[in-house]
């Protein structure tokens, strides 16, 4: 990449707005929206007179997936509708805002307005399990930094306030925490964007000034997060060490290791006031993803896993609550579960599985929190990353054996990740497990201590032990019951995104 920002003064800031052409039909008409929705109730008659909270979820994914395969603008635009409507009044939000991805995704609509809607109802009253209030708050928040980036701050106004009422209606400590840093970056983006506009009007006869460039990519670079135009602003702004870390990116960030050297001044930047220290750090994040899957020396890579470790563990976008998003009635596939207060149980049957639906990026961590209360039989996470589907297998045949599987054909007790000691579980006591998923290799932990790896690319895994759908991490119980007091899946690499729909490339 070449240093093309000094050849001439940055773009004017007016022009802020992303204005990339989007493939988006028109919205159809009303009379074209009334002949499908007539057209579709007939179709659909007997699942339409079916009024509980589970058919009506059932109808919404049935029509959220048939307007995918649609070529008629009107009949998939009202599937869709329909879909989010249905969905939102069942308490379904994720499908809601899965069929409101699908149409703004395929129409010309403002969908941030549409999203707030379904979470405000979703919110009232607060659910009484304290994972999927949660869930909405991190759903607030991730609205809540659209709507700055779009410049809808009455709207990003509107989430957080959402979610600080849902944390004060809970008294959840990591709830309250959460809702207040976002009312903060509310309240720094406002003050941010107001400097960004007096900047414009300094830029439009003073394309040089230093001070007007830092203000106008503080607010397009941390707030709004469009880097590629807010860095030449950068480059040229007062703030010698901003300049400096904007002009290593857009000069020579295609390589691994200038692509390290750009990921960690950009989080050390992160720890200066007067940026926004998230934003910063998950802009040096997506350096050290594509550094380390670039190849760079072990240190340097140990020190990219360390950073991205840390980020994931602050960041509410990279953590997914697993049981604020799982629905027992949809989601498990055998066997039986029921909710224990906010604990999953597994009743003990033979093969008690149940899926959660989220699609992970391809590095990422599976933690779940459990007690064995009677049985003598494995725990097992399962999760997909192409090109296949693994497990990892805690106490099986009969509380012996751990590893993952399959290899090469080869089941957890008889491959290379095979550890052998007995007992491996003591029923009625708590567990943490641990797999971390990498682009080069996997490792399984219990209570800390790692147990297995395997430096892999992942070709040499083969499913034994499918969901419904390969797509989503599941948990399957053996001959036991088993209480899950916390599931937690953390996007290392990328964000993790939940929703039930199955892109085209994971079905393949």
């Amino acid at each position: 990449m070449g240093v093309l920002y000094f050849a001439s003064a940055p773009a004017f800031l007016a022009a802020d707005a992303d204005v990339s052409a989007k493939p988006q039909a028109a919205m159809p008409d009303a009379a074209a929206q009334a002949v499908a929705e007539k057209a579709i109730r007939e179709q659909y008659r007997s699942e339409y007179a079916k009024k509980t909270a589970v058919d009506r979820l059932a109808l919404a994914q049935v029509l959220l997936k048939k307007s995918l395969a649609s070529n008629d603008f009107a009949v998939k635009f009202v599937m869709l509708r329909e879909a989010r409507d249905l969905a939102s009044l069942a308490g379904g939000y994720h499908d809601a805002l899965d069929a409101i991805d699908e149409t703004s995704g395929a129409f010309a609509v403002e969908p941030l307005e549409m999203r707030y809607a379904v979470l405000a109802a979703a919110a009232k009253p607060p659910p009484a399990n304290p994972h999927v209030v949660l869930d909405l708050l991190t759903c607030c928040g991730v609205l809540t930094d659209d709507a700055v980036s779009a410049e809808n701050m009455d709207l990003a106004a509107k989430a957080a306030a959402l979610g600080e009422s849902l944390a004060g209606a809970t008294k959840m400590p990591v709830g309250i925490t959460r809702a207040k840093a976002q009312t903060k970056f509310l309240k720094d983006a406002t003050e941010a964007r107001a400097q960004a506009s007096a900047a414009r009007e300094t830029l439009r006869t003073t394309p040089d000034d230093a001070g007007a460039n830092l203000a106008a990519g503080r607010w397009l670079c941390a707030y709004r997060g469009d880097w590629a135009k807010g860095l030449p602003y950068l480059a040229r702004c007062s703030d010698a060490q901003m300049a400096q870390v904007a002009k290593k990116e857009l000069a020579d960030s295609a390589r691994g290791k200038d692509m390290f050297d750009v990921a960690e001044q950009w989080w050390i930047q992160g720890e200066r006031p007067g940026f926004p220290k998230m934003q910063l750090r998950r802009h040096a994040a997506n350096w050290y993803a594509h550094a380390a899957a670039e190849g760079i020396p072990a240190a340097a890579a140990a020190t990219a896993e360390k950073r991205l470790q840390e980020l994931a563990a602050g960041d509410p976008r990279r953590a997914i609550d697993l049981l604020g998003i799982v629905d027992i009635n949809r989601d498990a596939w055998h066997g039986t579960f029921k909710w224990a207060g906010a604990d999953l149980v597994a009743v003990r049957g033979v093969d008690d599985s149940i899926e959660f639906p989220v699609h992970l990026p391809d590095d990422f961590d599976y933690r779940i929190e459990f007690i064995r209360s009677s049985g003598d039989d494995a725990v097992m996470q399962s999760m997909p990353r192409p090109p296949g589907y693994f497990s990892w297998v805690i106490a099986g045949w009969r509380n012996e054996w751990a590893g993952f599987e399959m290899i090469n054909q080869a089941q957890a007790n008889a491959n290379a990740t095979s550890v052998r000691y007995k007992p491996m579980l003591t029923n009625g006591r708590r567990y943490v497990s641990l797999v971390q998923v990498r682009h080069d290799g996997v490792k399984g932990f219990l209570d800390g201590k790692l147990v297995s790896q395997w430096k892999t690319d992942y070709h040499d895994f083969s499913p034994r032990h499918l969901p419904r759908q390969a797509a989503f991490p599941s948990i399957t119980v053996w001959t036991s019951e088993v209480t899950v007091s916390a599931a937690e899946l953390i996007g290392i690499s990328a964000e993790p995104k939940v929703g039930r729909i199955v892109p085209s490339a994971a079905k393949q």
